[in-house]
């Protein structure tokens, strides 16, 4: 309708109506930022996989059991394994000064020693604690022997340790290999 003249809503017919551009406003977009969004899209899609990629201990681990996208720790979900692994090569994890320094409490640590890796945690207040109970006829703590003696022990992984390890492209240098084959011998019992 040329030279009609405005319609209802006060719009020539040769005019373009901005409310109705919201909705199409992809499909004016320039075709480089297209291609540029196709290569971040496909890039991302690479990097995800790279980090799926089972290449730690033997073909059982990825990065993505490790950290999240962003590098930050995951949460524990291996602690078991890599406290029986930390057990089973602990000498050659705490001799390998490339990756590692052990603290005066045992703590192993960076090889700078910023950062805490695998420590033992304090736990003889809470041994004391849960000997004078389980000794306690009235107490409703009980041990598994007549003796009274309570086992704590144990190990803590902290978050610092899953971030390095992901860091790492292979776990065959460290601790001459011990703990990627004590890893690797782990996750396949697990399965």
């Amino acid at each position: 309708m040329r030279g009609g003249g405005a319609d209802e809503r006060g719009v020539e017919p040769d005019m373009i109506d901005p409310d109705e551009l919201e909705g199409a406003a992809g499909l004016l977009m320039d075709p480089m930022e297209d291609i540029e969004q196709q290569r971040e899209i496909q890039r991302r899609a690479e990097a995800e996989a790279a980090r799926q990629e089972k290449i730690y201990a033997g073909g059982t681990i990825s990065r993505a059991m490790l950290v999240r996208p962003d590098g930050q720790a995951l949460g524990g979900g291996l602690d078991k394994e890599i406290i029986s692994a930390y057990k089973a090569c602990r000498r050659d994890m705490e001799n390998d000064r490339y990756y590692f320094s052990v603290d005066g409490s045992g703590a192993l640590r960076s090889a700078d020693g910023s950062e805490v890796y695998i420590s033992e945690p304090d736990e003889s207040k809470d041994l004391r604690d849960m000997r004078d109970a389980a000794a306690d006829e009235g107490a409703r703590v009980f041990t598994d022997d007549e003796s009274g003696e309570v086992e704590i022990g144990g190990f803590v992984v902290h978050p610092a340790f899953y971030e390095m390890l992901a860091s790492l492209g292979s776990w065959v240098d460290m601790a001459r290999g011990e703990f990627e084959r004590s890893m690797a011998v782990l996750m396949r019992d697990d399965v």
